[in-house]
């Protein structure tokens, strides 16, 4: 009686990790968005340690991933900034996501989500939003929706498999 153990192996090509990490200024912010030239520009903000953001990011990367990325341009605004562009890029690199981040070459840091918001949307109010919440700007550049502090990651969700076709 003989056994014989036989263990096949696959070829299986592994894809190397590519985080797409951009640098901007926050006074050039605006116009990197303004000047995508797509149906809708989703603008997300993410903060790396953030529990809201931990629970609502893996819809965004979900959604993402599944969509043909014809009719939109993400772009997920970091807290990170230039210096601790790898931080950010383990924190990705573990979390699997590969979506366009954008870290910023400095902050201030007195009120820097606020100053985020208000350099994008003049009719926004920073108060209601906050992390994991994002804006939706049609291919004039005009806001369409923005989530705020108030809807559920369902409502979000929603929101954003309008756009994210």
């Amino acid at each position: 009686f003989v056994i014989s153990f036989y263990r096949a192996t696959a070829q299986t090509e592994v894809k190397p990790f590519h985080a797409n990490i951009t640098t901007v200024d926050l006074s050039s912010l605006k116009d990197s968005i303004f000047e995508a030239n797509k149906d809708y520009k989703i603008v997300y903000f993410y903060k790396q340690n953030c529990p809201a953001t931990a629970a609502f990011f893996p819809l965004i990367d979900k959604l993402y991933k599944e969509s043909n990325k014809q009719n939109f341009q993400l772009f997920v605004l970091s807290l990170k900034i230039e210096k601790r562009r790898e931080d950010l890029r383990d924190h990705l690199f573990y979390q699997g996501y590969e979506e366009p981040f954008y870290v910023f070459k400095k902050k201030s840091f007195l009120n820097f989500y606020k100053k985020q918001v208000e350099s994008i949307c003049e009719t926004c109010n920073p108060k209601k939003m906050g992390y994991p919440d994002f804006m939706v700007y049609d291919e004039n550049n005009k806001l369409v929706e923005h989530s705020n502090s108030n809807q559920s990651n369902k409502e979000k969700t929603a929101i954003l498999k309008k756009y994210m076709q």
